[in-house]
């Protein structure tokens, strides 16, 4: 929590920072944890599913539990988190599986690999902010968050949709717009949450996502389908597990088993509303994924990275304090994961959850008493208008 807040603290000032400033300050950051040997759970998973795939089995139909794998199991597979469901992952993170899988990687040189691909997106965040004539600094939002930097330490491949985003909104903003549609095709493959980006670049530009992105995505999705499927236990997943929802449990609480289905409604009500009103790319990806976000029955302190690598190319002052608020919260829930990843006792969660969700509403506050003030002024220009007529 000290870390979050004098990240919050310092990045409100980072706006022109220099280039060497932003880029030193992450690469210590990074180069830190690499010298760690924490990595997250699921990356036992990862690796097995990429063992998996090298012997020519769907990871989305033959789930690790399955007898027909007893010959592969081996110390890794003891260490597989839900081994009675096939994978979750979409195709381009069962691609980053099987190639770790393929040239031995263990845990650590996955962890490193995605630390290293963290650090990219710093450099990378750079030269679209410089080439959109925005102020470099705010590459901190993303390269000095202390949820993005154990996010990457923890080796999830979450860092590798980021990635996508970050080409997504650099490539539409500057005209090259297949080139956007083949960067965001790339993100739902590697995370699916992505998809709520898609309805508003579709509706943009029909023409130039529909014949790259789609087919693009069929291609990915197209040796899993060929044999057996495409999916696996993400459904299950969206309908079985709950975890730190922000929204999900009230629903739950009024709705019962119609909860998911009134989530359901209400983003896809709010994906059309920005697809509808915001114009600027950056800014309609973060809402949709926010809104997601909110809307999710889990969420986990990774998930932030989502939104997070886009927040240096925001419009909306609101949306970029608001984003900063409720990344600064959220990431006091990192102390539980790093208990659980060393089996030390786990703190307590009640106060963490305070602090999660407090300031999010703060940032609502703020939003509202800026628009208020905003309408003050235009009544008291009004007024002194007719005072002058």
């Amino acid at each position: 929590m000290p870390a979050s807040i004098v990240w919050w603290l310092g990045t409100r000032w980072a706006s022109h920072a220099t280039t060497a400033w932003v880029l030193g300050t992450a690469a210590v950051l990074h180069a830190s944890l690499a010298c760690t040997g924490f990595h997250s759970n699921d990356l036992h998973r990862y690796l097995w599913e990429g063992g998996v795939q090298l012997e020519g089995i769907n990871p989305y139909t033959t789930a690790p539990a399955d007898p027909s794998l007893a010959p592969l199991r081996d110390a890794r597979f003891a260490r597989v988190a839900y081994p009675e469901l096939p994978s979750l992952y979409p195709p381009l993170a069962q691609a980053s599986f099987a190639l770790a899988a393929a040239l031995g990687w263990d845990e650590l040189d996955y962890r490193n690999a995605v630390l290293l691909l963290s650090f990219g997106l710093t450099v990378l965040g750079v030269g679209w902010l410089r080439a959109t004539g925005r102020p470099v600094g705010r590459v901190a939002y993303y390269a000095w968050c202390p949820a993005a930097l154990v996010s990457a330490a923890g080796g999830h491949v979450d860092v590798l949709m980021a990635a996508a985003l970050l080409g997504f909104a650099w490539s539409w903003e500057t005209g090259r717009l297949r080139w956007a549609a083949g960067w965001l095709a790339a993100a739902i493959l590697a995370k699916t949450a992505a998809a709520v980006v898609l309805p508003w670049a579709l509706w943009r530009r029909p023409r130039a996502v529909a014949t790259t992105a789609l087919p693009i995505l069929a291609l990915g999705c197209l040796p899993y389908a060929l044999t057996g499927g495409v999916g696996g236990s993400l459904l299950t997943f969206a309908r079985a597990f709950r975890f730190n929802g922000f929204v999900h449990p009230g629903l739950a609480a009024l709705l019962g088993d119609a909860a998911p289905l009134a989530a359901a409604l209400a983003l896809a009500a709010w994906v059309a509303y920005l697809t509808l009103r915001e114009d600027a790319p950056a800014d309609a990806a973060a809402l949709a994924l926010i809104g997601l976000l909110l809307l999710s029955p889990v969420v986990h302190y990774w998930y932030l990275t989502w939104y997070l690598v886009l927040l240096p190319g925001v419009r909306g002052p609101v949306l970029r304090a608001g984003g900063l608020a409720w990344a600064a919260s959220i990431a006091v829930l990192a102390p539980i994961y790093l208990a659980i990843a060393n089996g030390d006792a786990l703190p307590p969660i009640a106060p963490l959850q305070v602090a999660e969700f407090l300031p999010p509403l703060v940032a609502v506050a703020v939003a509202v008493r800026r628009r208020r003030r905003a309408a003050a002024r235009g009544t008291e220009s009004l007024e002194f208008s007719l005072r002058a007529a």
